[in-house]
């Protein structure tokens, strides 16, 4: 169902009238510049920005699809931003960013690891193997428990003695088709400092010195607290190279937990890890909803702005609907 986004410009009877006397004789228009926003304060984008947007509209009683559709705001460049393959139902809506990200794909998120999920984990010392982040790493003799991982919140699924230090821990996942994950999602609720590795590459970091690979005995830049249980989405980090870092079969997501000091009351590592796909992938679970993570939207490679003229083109390159944007 249609509902209000904010700011918008409604296009009005006199403008309709107005565009479509310059469209070629005898085209009939199927999609419309709906509203615009160049304004925006209110509809968050996934990366959680008010950028502007544009929504179009399916007049007809047909599904259109959009591949080789293009919109542009330079008439002289009316290839300027390719849609790709998306189709928009009779009488229906579709809404995306001008933001100029430059995204045309389309992706659906899925959760391969969270909070409860099984994992191996080892207080280290200085006699632990360096290779321990790595997916060949035998981790047999390490101790099995499920994340998090930590003592003194409450919010522990594995407790370690008061004063540990500093904690490793290993989780496998297996990945069947690496050719439909286009992103990787890593959330870290944590405390006090952490460096996470997928197959030995560094991921993510945070509140942590000790430089690249920090050593077990690494110290933090600071005392942190855990947000996740105080209902605050814990940091994100967003990973393109997914090529680089996963392989078909046998993954290995690792993570190392470092406290301020042995006085410390407190200790926590939750990881989860997310794929974004193009299609919906069958492994894993449902994005948890406490991590906001939203779905993925269009994005074009231009800005909107007052006192410009938006024009939308159909796969044959026709112009199909133009929009003149006032000063708002």
């Amino acid at each position: 169902m249609r509902k209000p986004l904010g700011m918008i410009l409604r296009l009005s009877a006199v403008f309709l009238c107005l565009f479509l006397s310059n469209l070629p004789n005898g085209f009939s228009q199927s999609i419309i510049i709906n509203e615009v926003a160049p304004t925006n304060n209110t509809f968050l984008d996934e990366d959680e920005e008010t950028k502007d947007w544009i929504e179009l509209y399916n007049e007809s009683t047909e599904i259109v699809n959009l591949e080789n559709w293009t919109i542009t705001d330079d008439k002289t460049k009316p290839q300027k931003w390719v849609f790709p393959a998306i189709d928009i139902a009779p009488k229906d809506f579709f809404t995306f960013f001008a933001s100029g990200k430059d995204r045309n794909t389309l992706l659906t998120y899925r959760t391969i690891l969270q909070e409860g999920d099984a994992c191996k984990y080892l207080i280290p010392n200085a006699t632990t193997p360096s290779n321990w982040r790595t997916i060949d790493f035998d981790d047999t003799n390490w101790n099995g428990g499920k994340t998090g991982v930590g003592y003194g919140d409450g919010d522990d699924n594995t407790v370690v003695p008061y004063r540990t230090r500093s904690v490793f821990v290993r989780q496998t996942f297996t990945v069947t088709d690496l050719s439909k994950i286009e992103e990787i999602i890593f959330h870290a609720d944590y405390d006090d400092g952490f460096a996470a590795y997928i197959n030995g590459i560094e991921i993510a970091r945070g509140n942590i010195t000790g430089g690249a690979f920090p050593p077990y005995s690494a110290g933090v830049i600071n005392d942190r607290e855990a947000e996740l249980y105080k209902g605050i989405v814990p940091p994100k980090f967003t990973l393109k190279n997914v090529m680089e870092l996963l392989v078909e079969g046998e993954n290995v997501l690792a993570v190392q937990v470092h406290n301020v000091n042995t006085n410390s009351s407190d200790l926590t590592i939750i990881p989860f890890l997310s794929f974004g796909t193009k299609t919906p992938l069958t492994i894993g679970s449902e994005v948890p909803h406490f991590l906001n993570l939203r779905p993925s939207f269009l994005h074009t490679n231009f800005k909107i702005s007052n006192e410009e003229t938006l024009y939308l083109f159909n796969a044959e390159k026709e112009l199909q609907d133009s929009l003149f944007i006032p000063i708002l």
